[in-house]
């Protein structure tokens, strides 16, 4: 991998070098860094919010997913892993207790959810943004799918801050800014059955 660019925001990778060098079959960047997904399940990561340990516990990786300052990454085994700006995302502490049996994460632009394999929701990152789902926890059951509006890093002017969980009976389940989608109360019965994608 070679990097070129602003120091501060991933154009200089010479700390993570050696680990660049070969066997690197994916790069996943948001605003402010990269993480390089290795053949191994290993991930090298460099730019801003990055220190040179946060990965070095990362051998079984399947995805990387970024918000707009922070990864996450899902080993094989279902379990999580975040790093970056602790406030859109890096810290998953909240939610970890939870962050095993996970089968996908999506990403907004300054949180996290993960979806594990008995349809439940976890949620972390900015709390008014998608990061606390609390207020539709009870709805969040046997949920198929979680998808967010696309925010397009590294062009941080294209924001997303809500989460759209579908479940299994085809009902929408909406939160975080509701000035961005994240609250659905005038088209609630619309959504309650027969939703089967969310663009």
């Amino acid at each position: 991998v070679v990097v070129w660019g602003n120091e501060s925001y991933g154009g200089d990778s010479s700390s993570v070098s050696a680990g660049l060098t070969s066997g690197v079959v994916e790069i996943v960047g948001n605003n402010r860094a990269f993480a390089a997904i290795k053949y191994t399940g290993e991930v090298v990561s460099w730019g801003g919010y990055v220190t040179d340990t946060c990965c070095r516990m990362m051998t079984s990786v399947k995805m990387v997913v970024p918000s707009s300052e922070s990864f996450a990454a899902l080993n094989f085994d279902g379990t999580v892993a975040s790093w970056g700006n602790n406030i859109t995302g890096g810290d998953s502490s909240v939610a970890s207790p939870y962050l095993y049996g996970i089968r996908a994460i999506t990403a907004n632009s300054v949180s996290f959810a993960a979806l594990s394999w008995d349809g439940e929701v976890f949620t972390w990152g900015e709390e008014e943004n998608g990061g606390n789902s609390s207020l539709v926890k009870a709805q969040l059951k046997n949920v198929k799918e979680i998808y967010a509006p696309p925010f397009l890093p590294p062009f941080s002017d294209a924001v997303s801050h809500v989460f759209v969980a579908v479940t299994e009976s085809g009902k929408a389940v909406a939160w975080g800014d509701a000035d961005r989608g994240g609250g659905t109360t005038g088209v609630s019965n619309e959504l309650s059955e027969g939703v089967k994608k969310v663009f």
